[in-house]
């Protein structure tokens, strides 16, 4: 387990990076702040990054959500894993699979999230109307079952942009 918590203040940050795979399994990744969430960002600039079983907190108690990207250039994958940037006042950002405004992370070709996959990124002020956070899914292939959580008010961006959604029981 890795832990950059700020007990007093904005959470730290974590990069892991690997030149072909990184696999964290069972494992969990803090950066929680009492103010700000912190920085993580997993990433392989060749190969894939698996996620198994595992936590990835970016949260922040009386501020923002931190941000959060993952991204292997060849596959992404998430399994029964949750990944959660939460604040206070404004939700995080989470990015898997690709940064489209930035650059930071690289693209994926194939991003697979599982049914037991939670991405989350609101905010916990309920009197707060537009303090959503922002979540990116991006890969040339994107399996999507995870349950995504933005928040009210936040977005939940779709990227590549060009999206074929099928359905295997078309009774509608």
């Amino acid at each position: 387990d890795l832990q950059a918590n700020g007990l007093m203040g904005d959470g730290g940050s974590i990069l892991l990076s690997g030149g072909a795979h990184l696999a964290l399994s069972n494992a969990q990744v803090k950066v929680n702040g009492s103010n700000d969430g912190g920085l993580v960002q997993i990433l392989t600039q060749n190969g894939d990054v698996l996620l198994q079983d595992t936590l990835i907190q970016a949260n922040g108690s009386n501020g923002r959500g931190g941000s959060i990207g993952v991204s292997g250039a060849n596959k992404t994958t998430a399994t029964n894993s949750t990944i959660e940037a939460n604040g206070f006042s404004k939700g995080g950002t989470i990015l898997i699979g690709n940064d489209a405004q930035n650059g930071t992370l690289p693209f994926s070709l194939l991003t697979s999230l599982d049914a037991n996959t939670l991405l989350s990124a609101h905010h916990t002020d309920q009197s707060n109307l537009t303090g959503g956070g922002f979540i990116e899914t991006s890969g040339h292939t994107l399996q999507m079952l995870a349950s995504i959580n933005a928040g009210r008010g936040g977005i939940w961006l779709i990227d590549p942009y060009n999206i074929t959604i099928t359905s295997a029981d078309s009774n509608s």
